[in-house]
């Protein structure tokens, strides 16, 4: 069993972002062995996780991820093409709607609307197949920006067991949460949670001030990741 660690942002367009022609390099390297994927993810670049997701069906051996910390937004839909998924106590999931920014006329804000329409069916298709859904229920949960503690994401089918021989206790930055409406309290560093507690939709995060949070983080989520990043509006951020 080889282990992976997609830790960090998705995508080339942040810094310390995780790319899906890395993630097949990863599996490369393994040959033909069995794989642990784990991951702490705030998401990122959608096409991105979609490459990714089809690098891990590929993969000659069986790929088994773990949630280890937070899988948001496009990390769900790496995290949903594993055979299968344990989730760290104490851990979160959390699904939405596909996010995107273009710049021009009408027909190119219609366009692009057409686009997310598109895509967040194909993420939904994805979620249906992992939980046994159906894609319209999975969708819902989309549109609502659905926050998952770990007995729920397991409830729910997204993951398939929770694993309690630890706690998952890191923090994401305040600026890489603060793009998310629902982010709950507790996801954030210096909103502690107790453990166990249930998981309860927070209010809309603060701005991040100039230095994108405070303190030491513990979840390796850059501050630098909040927001959409877009070039030439054909970038689509999950």
């Amino acid at each position: 069993m080889r282990d992976v660690y997609l830790y960090g942002t998705i995508g080339s367009w942040f810094y310390d972002g995780n790319t899906s022609s890395w993630l097949l390099g990863q599996l490369r390297d393994c040959g033909g062995e069995d794989v642990t994927l784990h991951i702490n993810s705030d998401g990122g670049d959608v096409f991105e996780a979609v490459a990714m997701q089809a690098a891990i069906r590929a993969h000659p051996g069986r790929v088994t991820a773990v949630v280890e910390g937070l899988a948001a937004s496009a990390a769900t839909v790496v995290m949903a093409a594993a055979g299968e998924c344990s989730i760290v106590d104490g851990s979160m999931v959390m699904v939405h709607d596909p996010w995107s920014a273009v710049q021009g006329g009408a027909e190119e804000m219609r366009s692009t609307a057409d686009m997310l329409d598109k895509i967040r069916d194909s993420i939904a298709d994805a979620y249906a197949r992992k939980t046994g859904m159906g894609r319209d229920e999975c969708a819902a949960l989309m549109a609502e920006e659905t926050w998952m503690s770990a007995d729920e994401a397991v409830a729910m089918g997204f993951c398939d067991r929770v694993d309690t021989s630890v706690t998952a206790v890191a923090m994401a930055s305040r600026g890489a949460m603060s793009r998310y409406r629902r982010c709950p309290a507790g996801v954030v560093e210096g909103e502690p949670k107790a453990p166990g507690a249930p998981c309860e939709a927070g209010a809309k995060m603060a701005p991040a001030d100039s230095e994108g949070g405070t303190g030491a983080e513990a979840a390796p989520v850059p501050a630098e990741s909040a927001g959409v990043v877009v070039l030439g509006g054909s970038v689509y951020i999950v």
